[in-house]
């Protein structure tokens, strides 16, 4: 499963499709949105990706990584806009 997307990232999907009973362990990577970047106050998050490039290479990285060090990977990755929220 590697895809770029624009809906909210399924970390259960995600997690079932990468889960081996073989396997030890699972690693999930969850980026979020600081408030600020070199000093500067940070409102929002763009991202930009060209979908077929980056699920191509995703690919390509993710059947590498299963060759040579893991039993399985999965990525997905989001093209949104993610304001940045504080909570209190």
């Amino acid at each position: 499963m590697f895809r770029v997307t624009r809906e909210a990232i399924d970390l259960q999907g995600l997690v079932d499709f990468v889960t081996d009973p073989e396997a030890g362990a699972i690693v999930t990577f969850i980026g979020t949105t600081r408030n600020n970047n070199e000093g500067r106050k940070v409102i929002a998050l763009d991202y930009e990706a060209y979908p077929e490039m980056a699920e191509k290479e995703l690919k390509r990285l993710g059947e590498r990584f299963s060759r040579e060090w893991v039993r399985s990977v999965g990525s997905e990755a989001n093209q949104l806009f993610i304001p940045y929220y504080t909570q209190r």
